[in-house]
C-alpha cells in the first residue's frame, strides 16, 4: 500500500513539473492566490521514515548556481529533471520551508501516507488550481485505514477463534523478524492476546501499549496522536482516565480534513 501511495504521490509531482512549465496556463484552471484563501498548510511531521535526507543550505546554493544544458527536454534522465524541477520552483517561490520539503519528498524514495499528504497540501498550496485541489481531496480519500489493534472500548469484541489466533500469531512472528525479542514486542502482543480473548484490560496497561507500539511502529499516527493525548494528560497532572480514544481520534480527523 504505502509503494503504491508512494508512486502515486509520485506521477501527481511529476505533473506539476510539465504543467507548471507552460508559458500561459489556461486562466481558468488558476485560483489567484489572494482570492484562494488557501490554508499554510502545516508542515509539522511527527515521523520522518528511516532515511530521510533532509536539504542543506549547500543544497539550495547548488540548485540556484547550477547551470543547466540547453537540451534538457531531450534528457532521459529523471534525476536531472527533477532537479530542474526543484530549481525552477526555488526561484519561482523563493527558499521557504514548504519549497524545501516539496525538493526533499522528490528526491526522497521513501515516505509514509503522513508525508504524502503534508506534500499534496504543499503542492496545492503552491500551485492552487483546481486540479491539484482535486489531487488532494483524492489523496486524503485513499488515506490508508489505520487498525488500532487495542479495541479498549469495545464490549462486543468478537470471541477468540482460529483465524484471530492465526492472525496475531504472524504478527508476533512479524514484530519478532524486523525487531527481535524485545520487551516492547512482548508487551504488545501480551495486550492484544487480552483484547483477542475478551480478558478486563486497565488503563495502565493500554497506555503501556500505546507506548510499546510507539516504538515498534511510530508511522501509525493514530496511535501517536492517541499515545500524546495520554502524554499531554500525565503532563497536567490528570489522570491517564481523562483520556477519551473517541474524542482525541474525532478531533483529530476533523483537524485533517481543514
Amino acid at each position: 500500500m504505502k509503494t503504491v501511495f508512494s508512486l502515486l504521490i509520485c506521477l501527481f509531482s511529476l505533473s506539476f513539473f510539465f504543467g507548471c512549465g507552460e508559458t500561459d496556463p489556461p486562466a481558468e484552471t488558476i485560483i489567484p492566490r489572494q482570492s484562494s484563501m488557501v490554508p499554510i498548510p502545516s508542515l509539522d511531521i511527527k515521523y520522518y521514515p528511516k532515511g530521510w535526507v533532509r536539504l542543506t543550505d549547500n543544497d539550495i546554493e547548488e540548485l540556484l548556481t547550477f547551470k543547466f544544458p540547453d537540451d534538457l527536454w531531450q534528457t532521459k534522465d529523471p534525476e536531472l529533471l527533477k532537479k530542474y524541477d526543484a530549481a525552477e520552483v526555488l526561484k519561482t517561490h523563493g527558499d521557504t520551508p514548504h519549497v524545501r520539503f516539496y525538493i526533499e519528498f522528490l528526491r526522497n524514495k521513501v515516505s509514509t501516507p503522513e508525508i504524502g499528504l503534508a506534500f499534496a497540501r504543499t503542492v496545492y498550496f503552491l500551485w492552487p488550481n483546481e486540479h491539484n485541489k482535486k489531487q488532494l481531496d483524492q489523496v486524503i480519500k485513499d488515506l490508508p485505514e489505520y487498525e488500532d489493534h487495542a479495541k479498549f472500548h469495545n464490549s462486543d469484541q468478537p470471541p477468540n477463534d482460529g483465524q484471530l489466533a492465526a492472525k496475531l500469531k504472524e504478527r508476533h512472528a512479524a514484530l519478532l523478524e524486523k525487531h527481535g525479542n524485545i520487551p516492547e514486542v512482548q508487551i504488545v502482543i501480551d495486550f492484544e492476546m487480552k483484547v483477542r480473548d475478551n480478558q478486563p484490560l486497565t488503563i495502565d496497561e493500554l497506555f503501556a501499549y500505546r507506548q510499546a507500539l510507539f516504538k515498534l511502529e511510530p508511522d501509525h499516527e493514530q496511535n501517536r496522536v492517541l499515545l500524546q493525548a495520554y502524554l499531554q494528560a500525565k503532563a497536567n497532572g490528570q489522570p491517564l482516565e481523562s483520556v477519551d480514544e473517541r474524542k482525541v481520534l474525532e478531533e483529530w480527523r476533523k483537524a485533517k480534513e481543514e
